[in-house]
């Protein structure tokens, strides 16, 4: 897989709580990333530290996708030419298909076997 540069990089980030929000506040001074992919509400409210981030997207117009469908993610990710993914606060399993298709930096918040979270 080539080498990515985060500051020409077109950035997805999947994830919805303070500490995915927290990396596109740092990552907003150097390329603002073009798609979040989040949980939905309903889930949003049953996850700790979730973050929202409906407003978020529209006042800086990225696209924010909530409804949980990796089908619907990666056709984003194609069409908005997406080559980086960096999953930050988030437990869901990423599909292989994505893992093998784009260049995907991952992050547990918890030291591994331990806790697992809830994936």
């Amino acid at each position: 897989m080539d080498k990515v540069n985060i500051e020409t990089a077109k950035i997805a980030i999947i994830g919805s709580t303070r500490l995915t929000e927290r990396l596109v506040n740092r990552l907003e001074k150097i390329n603002r990333p073009k798609i979040i992919f989040g949980i939905n509400k309903k889930n949003l409210s049953k996850k700790v530290n979730a973050f929202d981030f409906s407003d978020y997207c529209q006042n800086k117009k990225i696209e924010f996708i909530n409804n949980e469908n990796w089908n619907s993610f990666i056709k984003t990710c194609e069409k908005k030419k997406i080559n980086l993914i960096i999953e930050f606060g988030d437990s869901r399993i990423i599909p292989e298909e994505i893992t093998k298709k784009y260049f995907v930096i991952g992050n547990h918040g918890a030291i591994l076997p331990n806790i697992k979270g809830g994936a």
